[in-house]
């Protein structure tokens, strides 16, 4: 059983790590950006792996394309896996895609925001249930990107209603997760104390860097979480969180692409999109 298990877990990082070696470098994003149309958006693509799943030139076949992709990724990534590392892979990348269609679908009304935090403490204490059901080594890993994700939800939200939208604290704080790495309630609190940019810098500095606005800031923090994802990549070769990483590291890949895509179909300038491009 041992041995099985172990040819498992051989086979499902090795075949991560070979499709890490594919993942898009900034270079094809500059062939992106260089793209006339839309239509040449998805000849590019053509040539990657995303290529098959695209059937036509609809917005429809595009992002269900892409979805498709990313589906299919997840089955083949995961297939083999023992019960406990399927849950929280299904729990972080399924159900939590679920879950943004469902809070997409309420309808604001009475109990809104109440309803919406009842979701989100749901799924996260469920998440937390099942990350404390792996071995120690997994669940440190699992933490590193996991925690490092609602890191950067967390400060994201912070800072935009915050220091953009002008809220006040107790506003706020509904909105943030109970799920960390290395921003705690504490963190937070000082962040949501603040009344700009620059003392939020100062606050984060140790964590993600400096930056100036929050188009750099977003791109730091985005860059914070994948360094604590490529941890992963490193020690020992054969463990759940490289399938785990690969598929998060893909999942921020079609977000630039749907980025670009969206950028090219609205006419916006390539310096604008670019902007909205992280970790490339």
């Amino acid at each position: 059983m041992q041995i099985a298990k172990l040819h498992r877990s051989v086979y499902i990082s090795s075949k991560s790590r070979t499709l890490k070696s594919k993942i898009l470098r900034p270079e094809f994003f500059e062939q992106l950006l260089s793209s006339k149309t839309v239509g040449d958006i998805k000849s590019f693509l053509q040539g990657t792996d995303y290529g098959s799943f695209i059937g036509g030139f609809e917005d429809s076949d595009i992002y269900e394309g892409l979805e498709d992709y990313f589906y299919d990724l997840f089955r083949k990534v995961t297939t083999g896996l023992g019960k406990r590392e399927k849950e929280v892979l299904y729990l972080f990348f399924i159900k939590r895609r679920d879950i943004i269609k469902l809070k997409g679908e309420i309808r604001k009304g009475k109990d809104y925001e109440l309803r919406l935090r009842k979701i989100d403490l749901s799924y996260i204490k469920q998440l937390k249930e099942s990350v404390g059901k792996l071995p120690v080594s997994e669940r440190r890993e699992a933490r590193f990107i996991i925690g490092s994700f609602y890191d950067l939800q967390n400060l994201i939200t912070a800072v935009k209603l915050r220091i953009i939208y002008r809220s006040q604290p107790e506003d706020v704080y509904p909105f943030i997760l109970p799920f960390s790495y290395k921003t705690g309630y504490r963190l937070i609190s000082q962040i949501l104390s603040s009344s700009s940019l620059s003392d939020v810098s100062r606050i984060l500095k140790g964590i993600i860097g400096e930056f100036s606005d929050f188009v750099s800031f977003r791109k730091a923090v985005y860059r914070y979480h994948i360094d604590q994802i490529n941890k992963v990549w490193y020690g020992y070769p054969f463990k759940f969180s490289i399938p785990f990483a690969l598929l998060r590291l893909k999942e921020i890949e079609i977000k630039n692409i749907k980025a670009v895509y969206e950028g090219k179909k609205f006419r916006m300038p390539d310096e604008e999109i670019k902007k909205m491009l992280v970790g490339v």
